[in-house]
């Protein structure tokens, strides 16, 4: 079952799925987004340290929420 990880930016949960090697928990190590485009997320394991890289389609980029976030403050 994957786990997620609360962000900085509140509610945000980001899944980590387990490590293929060895089934430890893996770490949210890198984020690759771009406008239009869908997010490439890089883990490591924290066992082995294995990576492994997820493309995610997102609604809204991490920078539009963080934007988004400073408006409304």
């Amino acid at each position: 079952m994957p786990k997620s990880l609360k962000a900085d930016l509140g509610s945000i949960e980001i899944e980590r799925p387990p490590c293929p090697k060895c089934h430890g928990p893996m770490m949210l190590t890198g984020v690759v987004s771009g406008p239009g485009v869908p997010d490439v997320r890089t883990f490591e394991c924290s066992l082995c340290n294995c990576t492994e890289k997820v493309t995610v389609k997102m609604k809204m980029s991490a920078a539009d929420l963080t934007a988004s976030l400073a408006v409304t403050i």
